[in-house]
């Protein structure tokens, strides 16, 4: 898979760095994050000069723990060497994480255009850089229409987040069941074998239609829609009964 940005942090800026490809995301853009992307059978600095010079932006989080971050170092050094090369990679952005001392920047990105970012600035950064840097993307994701899944209709997992990276994997299939009030989809879990609510945007159709039916079998009936409906069903009946016999019982005072 090829990224649209790749993105280069210390450690330490994980979660700030998690929340801004999220932004991204729902905006149509991907963007390559160590901690959540890396192949793990891939060779480490193979797979991420590939990336860099994929990428058509390498955003460089600038931060207190910028100088002691030995990995983004090295990392900054393939980007300049890929841009001055030519090979791929356009642009390169400083994004400083607000309260940092300029300083700490590297002199090479000291001439560059960047941006400042903390917890309550994430959404109109993201926004502002798509903006910037891939405004067909962000014109094919508002004109993208939406279809919600059908009962009974497979989906995967395209899309990890802080919520549900620790139970699922990218491919992790989900059988759709409804949608609740707040837009979120509630799902059976194979993998999880339980009900599972969950963000529109982590998720797409699965279209391995024969691979599908083997998976519901395994479905336990109570979870399926077919069963649901006739759990439901058998409810109503039971609570029209209950109100016939009540009635039959009642005593009238005159």
């Amino acid at each position: 898979m090829k990224y649209n940005i790749f993105i280069s942090y210390a450690d330490s800026d994980k979660d700030i760095v998690m929340k801004l490809k999220n932004q991204f995301y729902h905006h149509g853009v991907t963007s390559w994050v160590y901690s959540l992307d890396r192949t793990l059978a891939a060779d480490l600095w193979a797979e991420i000069a590939e990336k860099i010079s994929e990428s058509t932006l390498i955003i460089f989080m600038v931060s207190k723990n910028t100088p002691h971050a030995v990995g983004q170092k090295r990392e900054l050094k393939l980007a300049l060497d890929k841009i001055c090369s030519h090979a791929g990679t356009e642009k390169i952005m400083p994004l400083f994480i607000t309260g940092t001392d300029i300083s700490v920047c590297p002199a090479a990105l000291r001439d560059k255009n960047g941006e400042f970012i903390d917890s309550n600035r994430i959404k109109s950064v993201a926004m502002k850089i798509v903006e910037q840097e891939f405004p067909v993307l962000l014109k094919n994701e508002i004109e993208k229409s939406w279809k919600c899944p059908i009962p009974g209709e497979w989906l995967e997992i395209c899309h990890l987040d802080a919520v549900i990276e620790k139970y699922f994997d990218i491919g992790d299939k989900l059988y759709f069941r409804s949608i609740s009030p707040i837009g979120s989809f509630e799902c059976y879990a194979p993998k999880c074998k339980a009900l599972f609510w969950i963000a529109p945007e982590n998720v797409r159709t699965c279209c391995c239609i024969e691979e599908n039916r083997k998976c519901e079998n395994d479905i336990p009936k109570k979870y399926t829609v077919k069963g649901t409906t006739e759990i439901h069903k058998l409810s109503w009946e039971a609570l029209k009964l209950r109100k016939i016999e009540q009635k039959g019982r009642l005593i009238p005072f005159f």
